[in-house]
């Protein structure tokens, strides 16, 4: 009697733990067109539990053609293109009761196709214990919308590119703060940002970096790479 209650007692705690994370919408259904350089889709992670929850995430690229590449945003920051799982030192951290509008970005490089991913949340950094699946169908069609044209003509784009020593953006009217990681996704610079102005990135190392370019409201206006030299 005493096991089977234990047994029953260990398998509710499987399941509230389980059912602690839930997401919208769903189905998460996105498409794209080619040409638009970086396409940006949102899905919004709650935690329906009277605890704060820690988690990793990793993306299950599925039927994915090797041309196409991801890109995250999550509670910590926006990693750079083709990192497809959280760094083990930087879970995500969600209070109970709270959500978060998590973003996967596509950069397709003109390749018409579908895929069908899992954006898999997980309960520890390498992968193994998955608590929360989320499926998503993402497709890149040939056929381009003039709103499409109009998010993809910004304009905007760090130059010199590759540089020694700084850098500045074209088009920056609406820039006011601007977040440079390196390639493991840790954040090395973090500044604001007046148009027309300049960012000293000569005491960087060499290498790739992503540099995101953010508003007055906090929204991501594009993510581009440099390269310092």
């Amino acid at each position: 009697m005493k096991k089977n209650i234990l047994t029953s007692l260990f398998i509710l705690i499987g399941f509230t733990m389980f059912g602690q994370l839930s997401y919208s919408p769903d189905p998460l259904e996105f498409t794209s067109d080619i040409d638009v350089t970086r396409a940006e889709y949102k899905f919004t992670i709650t935690n329906t539990g009277s605890e704060m929850k820690e988690f990793w995430w990793t993306v299950d690229r599925g039927n994915s053609i090797d041309d196409w590449t991801y890109a995250i945003c999550d509670i910590n920051q926006c990693y750079i293109d083709g990192l497809e799982s959280c760094p083990c030192g930087n879970p995500n951290e969600l209070a109970a009761g709270a959500s978060f509008e998590f973003k996967i970005y596509l950069i397709a490089d003109e390749n018409v196709s579908s895929a069908d991913i899992k954006f898999n949340v997980t309960g520890d950094c390498d992968g193994n214990v998955i608590d929360l699946e989320i499926p998503m169908n993402i497709s890149a069609t040939g056929s381009t919308s003039s709103e499409d044209l109009e998010n993809d003509a910004s304009g905007l784009r760090v130059y010199p590119n590759p540089s020694t020593d700084y850098f500045q953006i074209t088009n920056d009217t609406d820039v006011s703060e601007i977040v440079v990681s390196n390639i493991i996704g840790k954040k090395v610079i973090e500044t604001s940002h007046y148009k027309g102005e300049s960012h000293n990135v000569s005491y960087l190392d060499k290498g790739i970096y992503l540099v995101r370019m953010v508003d007055e409201n906090s929204n991501i206006l594009d993510v581009k790479r440099i390269t310092i030299e």
